[in-house]
C-alpha cells in the first residue's frame, strides 16, 4: 500500500546480457501488481548494452564495459526525472551553474558496503533558498568513484537536468574494499 502512488521507471537495454530483460519484464509485473500502470514507464527498446546511457556521453551503445556510460542518443536521465517529477524546464547544456561537492558519508552510514565520502551537487537556486527536491542517484556495478573517479557522478545526465529544475542530486558511493 505504500507504493500504491509511487512512480517507477524501468530501463532495460535490448543487448544487456548482463541483466537479462526477462528479469526486468518481471520487475515491471510485480510492481503492476503494486501500482497503477499510470505510474509506471518501462523503457524495453533500445539496443544498449548494460550501462547509464545518455544522448551525448559515452561508449557505443551495445557495449558493456566501463565506465558503464553508453551514448544512445536517448537522454535515460531526463526521461527518468521527467517521469518522476512531471514537466522540467529544459536542460542546461553549458557550464553548471551549482556545485558539485564530496562529503563525509560516514556521518551518516559506516560499514555495510557504503566509502567513507559521497557526492552531492546542489544547484545555484537552492543554494540561495528555492525549496529544492532531492534525487538520490545510486551508480551501477564498479560505476563508483573509487573505480572511476567523478565519471559517473559528472556524466551520467542528472545535473544538468537538475540545475535548472531545483533538484538537489545525492550521490552515495560504495566501498569497493568492504566484503
Amino acid at each position: 500500500r505504500n507504493l500504491v502512488t509511487s512512480r517507477v521507471y524501468l530501463f532495460s537495454g535490448t543487448t544487456d546480457r548482463t541483466v537479462a530483460p526477462a528479469v526486468v519484464n518481471d520487475l515491471e509485473a510485480y510492481y503492476r501488481s503494486l501500482a497503477p500502470a499510470s505510474n509506471i514507464v518501462h523503457e524495453n527498446g533500445i539496443a544498449a548494452g548494460h550501462a547509464m546511457i545518455t544522448d551525448d556521453y559515452g561508449g557505443r551503445c551495445e557495449t558493456t564495459a566501463p565506465p558503464f556510460i553508453n551514448d544512445c542518443d536517448f537522454d535515460l536521465a531526463g526521461e527518468m526525472l521527467r517521469h518522476l517529477y512531471g514537466p522540467l524546464k529544459a536542460r542546461n547544456d553549458g557550464a553548471l551553474r551549482g556545485r558539485l561537492t564530496e562529503f563525509d558519508q560516514a556521518a551518516f552510514v559506516s560499514g555495510h558496503g557504503m566509502a567513507a565520502r559521497g557526492w552531492v551537487y546542489i544547484p545555484q537556486t537552492c543554494t540561495a533558498g528555492a525549496t529544492c527536491a532531492l534525487h538520490v542517484v545510486f551508480h551501477g556495478c564498479r560505476q563508483n568513484t573509487a573505480t572511476l573517479g567523478e565519471t559517473f557522478i559528472r556524466h551520467a545526465g542528472y545535473n544538468r537536468w537538475a540545475d535548472t529544475n531545483d533538484i538537489v542530486v545525492l550521490y552515495p558511493q560504495t566501498d569497493n574494499t568492504a566484503p
